[in-house]
């Protein structure tokens, strides 16, 4: 359940290239999850999603159809910033194959060959008309017209990144050697409703106070790349967090490209941090609407050194092959 929009507010046209990438990394990877959330940490790529393995019917996640994608997405950016070369159109293919497979925009009615058409038509640049669709896909025209254009919005992702990877820009740099590394996705056990920026949000924050974050610049700041604009919950905890750090006198800070507001009324969990400070700033966004303490009790699920479970699991360890 959600309330109305308030506010939407979208700075993506000011953001600098390497921040815009890691929200374009964050919409390749987002398949059927609500949202997914990457940020460099430490110099290593981090990503979490909303109920990325809410659905896998066993513990193992070779079953997880959407974290195979991820792990094949990944793998492919990986390879192509380590060799620096281009990639054969097979690749190229399969893998965009695989993106707009697990996407949300894919038509579950459809077949996999079906969607794999589309896929392939938008990568190899076929600028169809709705005219050509319909003579293309007869009946599922349509459905086919609007997939061929969330498609088109997924291809701009892939080639901006695939430009990452095999730039000379140093202000690519930290984004391509990230790349390079592979990945780690976080895996949150029994912590459902907690959205993925919250979480490398609270992850950054416990590696701070263990004393394991490498802070190279004193006004270093985190850039959270997300597939989906900030709902109230997310964004005033994001807020929450830059006001306590800057009281600590911490000059680490977060960023992220934007807010809806959308209010997810029974479906957020926040972190159990800096609770006083996300209740004023909650209050403050919303004064008509103030914060039910008890709910807010029942939802502490995510305990920073004390009740949370985050299982890291590396994505990409194993060198990649080109051939």
């Amino acid at each position: 359940m959600l309330t109305k929009d308030r506010k939407r507010e979208d700075l993506t046209d000011n953001l600098p290239p390497a921040q815009r990438r890691l929200d374009s990394l964050a919409q390749l990877l987002a398949a059927r999850s609500e949202c997914v959330a990457v940020s460099i940490v430490n110099g290593n790529l981090y990503l979490a999603a909303n109920e990325l393995f809410k659905d896998s019917r066993t513990n193992d996640d070779k079953d997880n159809k959407n974290y195979v994608a991820i792990k094949s997405i990944m793998n492919y950016f990986r390879g192509l910033a380590l060799n620096k070369s281009q990639v054969t159109d097979l690749q190229r293919k399969e893998i965009f194959q695989t993106i707009c497979s697990t996407s949300r925009f894919k038509e579950a009615s459809l077949g996999d060959e079906f969607v794999k058409k589309i896929a392939t038509d938008v990568l190899e640049g076929k600028d169809l008309t709705i005219s050509d669709i319909h003579k293309e896909y007869g009946k599922n025209s349509s459905i086919a017209a609007k997939m061929y254009g969330e498609f088109i919005k997924l291809r701009k992702n892939f080639l901006k990144l695939e430009e990452v990877c095999i730039s000379a820009d140093e202000k690519l740099k930290p984004l391509q050697e990230a790349l390079s590394k592979g990945g780690q996705i976080l895996k949150e056990e029994n912590l459902t409703g907690v959205h993925a920026e919250v979480q490398l949000l609270a992850t950054v924050i416990q590696s701070i106070e263990n004393g394991t974050y490498l802070n190279k610049d004193p006004k270093e700041e985190i850039y959270i790349g997300v597939s989906r604009l900030c709902c109230l919950h997310c964004r005033c905890m994001l807020e929450t967090a830059n006001k306590e750090l800057n009281a600590r006198n911490i000059l680490t800070s977060f960023a992220f490209r934007g807010k809806h507001d959308l209010d997810f009324v029974g479906n957020w969990k926040p972190p159990h941090i800096f609770e006083e400070g996300y209740n004023s700033v909650r209050e403050s966004s919303h004064p008509s609407r103030k914060v039910d303490e008890d709910k807010l009790q029942d939802t502490l699920a995510f305990s920073i050194g004390k009740n949370a479970k985050a299982i890291i699991l590396e994505l990409t360890r194993e060198q990649t092959s080109w051939h």
